[in-house]
């Protein structure tokens, strides 16, 4: 389940992002340093639930009703030459994401398909999650993507 999500979110930001594609996307920690540039880290940080919201759904979620909600986050970081070169791609990052406040089921992976439209936010990272990796902060952003429970379960 949650590789699913993972690489929904890769293949999202390599489809729209020009200069990255998934070769480029790595799962580590933070800390791990990439010899190609550019190049993006989502490392998996969080997971939430979410039994209170209800989100719209497909004609197939809702005949499982009541559906639990839950948010899996990932730190995204990107590496580039210069610092200026990593402030545009976050910069495109981010407008990418504005564009799509929800991913719809064609951009998700299929173990998490027929759930309708997902919500994914972008935020920027809080600064005590470098505390906890114990590592100096740096920029990067916290993409959610919320997801039914129900969907682990297939």
């Amino acid at each position: 389940m949650l590789p699913a999500v993972a690489y929904t979110l890769a293949d999202f930001l390599s489809s729209g992002l020009p200069s990255v594609n998934t070769d480029s996307i790595r799962f580590e920690h933070p800390s791990f340093v990439s010899s190609c540039y550019p190049s993006l880290n989502l490392y998996f940080d969080d997971i939430r639930l979410r039994p209170s919201q209800r989100f719209p759904t497909s004609r197939l979620a809702t005949e499982r009703t009541p559906l639990t909600w839950f948010s899996a986050s990932y730190l995204l970081t990107v590496q580039e030459n210069t610092h200026l070169g990593r402030q545009r791609l976050l910069n495109a990052i981010l407008h990418h994401c504005q564009q799509h406040s929800h991913l719809s089921n064609q951009q998700l992976a299929p173990a998490i398909r027929g759930y309708g439209r997902l919500p994914l936010q972008a935020i920027p990272i809080d600064p005590t999650a470098w505390e906890r990796l114990s590592m100096p902060q740096q920029s990067g952003l916290c993409l959610t993507l919320t997801i039914p429970l129900e969907a682990i379960r297939s």
